[in-house]
């Protein structure tokens, strides 16, 4: 059966060569924070309508002429930009060669190599999406041109600086932190700043241990438990915030039960070949813990990802057409020395919606 190059650009998942290992290859949880939407422009442009509370009703005089009520509105509009992830990865003369001639079983071959190449840029591009996905969430998004040295995008997001908390003491000191504590501070803060209780907390396996393994969390239990304190479950843990199942707490209202989220997604260092935690970057790091509320907030996510269009060529000979998303093509040059490439292209770029929902504690 022939190899047909043009129809390779979808990344068949055929290939199933290791590009990533256990870390890398963790699960993103930042788009069930941020999930992608599609749009069709590369500018969107963002107005939020906000009506004041309506309050109590006045007192009239007897015969007096009735109060005046105009209900106040505030409208915020704002445009923002996507940002383009656009690489190419080259195919050799010698492997165009092969993908045109007549040896079947080579055809095979070297378009299973460039059906990988190209999965190469999927994952590279993903990977910088979850990245752009957390910068955001911690307030600002610095994208750095590749191709133009000192020419950046800096985009500002509005969360609140009394939303970064830094607690003492520290979580790593097990015997004396207060991590129930502080969470439960969290989901109270969020409360009161958008009538939401924090529900949502997402930290690192390190992070996660401290916690696991604290004093407070000891004495909290232990009281409750039959013999000797075990090492507390997730489900216990959780029933020591607020809203959480099995609590002693009086219910309060809109309270969600919480859930605690532990990650350690992240991505290597460009060309190393170590396979261990001593090259991650996590896209969450250990001794910072995120608080959310449930999404949505109000009918309104608080957080997404546009994701635009770009113009691609189903075939090197026929006309660019839009596609949506992330999208890959095959294109050769039009003047000699003819050159090809895998393309690989998308436009996007987080948006925070709800700025007061994002609460951080460095622990």
């Amino acid at each position: 059966m022939p190899f047909d190059i043009n129809d390779s650009h979808t990344l068949s998942e055929t290939v199933n060569r290791s590009v990533s290992n256990a870390l890398d290859g963790e699960a993103y949880v930042g788009q069930t924070i941020a999930p992608l939407v599609p749009t069709r422009d590369r500018k969107i442009k963002r107005r939020i309508v906000e009506v004041a509370s309506v309050g109590l009703a006045t007192f009239k005089a007897p015969h007096a002429t009735p109060n005046v009520f105009v209900p106040r509105i505030q409208f915020d509009e704002e445009f923002i930009s996507l940002v383009d992830m656009d690489e190419m990865s080259p195919i050799t003369e010698d492997e165009w060669e092969k993908l045109t001639g007549d040896n079947e079983f080579e055809k095979l071959r070297v378009g299973a190599d460039i059906v990988q190449r190209g999965r190469f840029l999927m994952l590279r591009f993903e990977a910088r999406t979850e990245w752009m996905r957390w910068q955001a969430f911690n307030g600002a998004l610095r994208a750095e041109m590749a191709n133009q040295a000192g020419q950046y995008v800096d985009l500002k997001y509005g969360i609140p600086a009394g939303n970064f908390v830094t607690v003492s003491p520290s979580w790593s000191s097990r015997t004396t932190s207060t991590p129930i504590t502080n969470i439960r501070a969290g989901q109270k803060a969020l409360f009161q700043q958008i009538g939401k209780w924090g529900s949502e907390i997402y930290m690192g396996p390190d992070t996660w241990e401290n916690l696991q393994y604290s004093k407070e969390i000891k004495d909290l239990l232990k009281p409750n438990s039959d013999g000797d304190f075990m090492i507390p479950s997730v489900s216990q843990v959780e029933s020591l915030l607020i809203g959480g199942t099995g609590s002693n707490d009086r219910p309060r209202p809109g309270q969600i039960t919480p859930t605690i989220t532990v990650t350690a997604a992240g991505y290597r260092t460009e060309g190393s070949y170590e396979r261990g935690t001593s090259d991650m970057t996590y896209f969450l790091p250990e001794g910072k813990v995120l608080i959310t509320p449930k999404n949505p907030v109000d009918g309104e996510r608080i957080a997404d990802v546009p994701d635009g269009r770009v113009l691609m060529r189903p075939t090197p000979t026929s006309d660019p057409v839009w596609k949506q998303g992330a999208t890959s093509e095959t294109l050769i040059s039009a003047m000699p020395p003819y050159t090809q490439y895998t393309r690989h292209a998308c436009v996007r770029v987080p948006r925070i919606n709800v700025p007061k929902a994002f609460y951080w504690l460095t622990v």
